[in-house]
């Protein structure tokens, strides 16, 4: 899904947010087992891994798995885009910048999978027009609210009203970040409200856009566009590029 080189150029700052985010999530649940689903180099799980949680990631056959921050026995390859079953449950499965990834036509049973291993899952995906490798899915959060409320699921939004301003994460982090709860399971949905109202954490609206976002899509660089507009005939070139300079004004 991604060159494995991405994942070191944005290391630093995946760390920084998944320190964080665990963090957060020890005040409110326990997390001795966890699994990651689109896992790519592991970053995340390392954050569950050093507070001692038994962890597993799983992803697809671009992995490299000599640069995983997991040990290799601790990540198996599947096929996102298919249904599977580990045969176990987890404490929380994450799946973080992923369902993206996939075509729309895997959305329901990709959420059924993560549904189906835990009865906590922490999961962002790219909104539109966020721009990304192969992105061929982006949805509105409430996108996904109501994906996982078919499987009767409860969205909570604990983290991005902490995370707005950290300019230390990534802001696809910090505006797609929710956290879902089987309704069933009253304590872990209890326990999430009560930190929320201990810690004065007010949700946000389902659909929003973290500043940085918008700033990166709204300062669309011409520099780079230019080059693609002079393999148009000569005419489409100037005609383009008068357009795109006038709506960039």
């Amino acid at each position: 899904m991604y060159d494995f080189a991405l994942h070191e150029m944005l290391g630093r700052k995946t760390t920084h947010a998944a320190q964080r985010v665990v963090e957060f999530l020890y005040k409110m649940l326990p997390c001795k087992v966890v699994l990651d689903v689109g896992c790519g180099d592991g970053r995340w799980l390392a954050a569950f891994a050093e507070r001692g949680a038994m962890v597993h990631g799983v992803d697809g056959a671009w992995t490299d798995a000599t640069k995983l921050c997991i040990p290799p026995d601790c990540f198996e390859i599947r096929d996102l885009t298919q249904p599977f079953t580990l045969d176990r449950r987890f404490d929380i499965a994450l799946s973080l910048e992923v369902a993206e990834h996939l075509p729309e036509t895997a959305a329901a049973s990709f959420v059924n999978t993560l549904t189906r291993h835990a009865d906590v899952v922490l999961f962002s995906a790219a909104i539109p027009h966020q721009g990304g490798f192969r992105h061929v899915n982006e949805q509105w959060q409430s996108y996904w609210v109501r994906r996982f409320a078919q499987y009767g699921y409860q969205m909570f939004d604990p983290f991005r009203p902490v995370l707005w301003s950290d300019d230390a994460v990534d802001d696809w982090y910090k505006q797609n970040l929710l956290l879902y709860v089987d309704s069933l399971n009253h304590p872990a949905r209890e326990a999430v409200e009560r930190f929320m109202a201990d810690n004065r954490i007010a949700p946000m609206p389902a659909d929003i856009v973290n500043p940085e976002c918008y700033r990166r899509v709204a300062e669309y660089d011409l520099i780079e566009f230019k080059p693609l507009l002079q393999k148009l005939p000569k005419k489409s070139f100037l005609k383009t590029l008068d357009f795109a300079s006038r709506v960039m004004r």
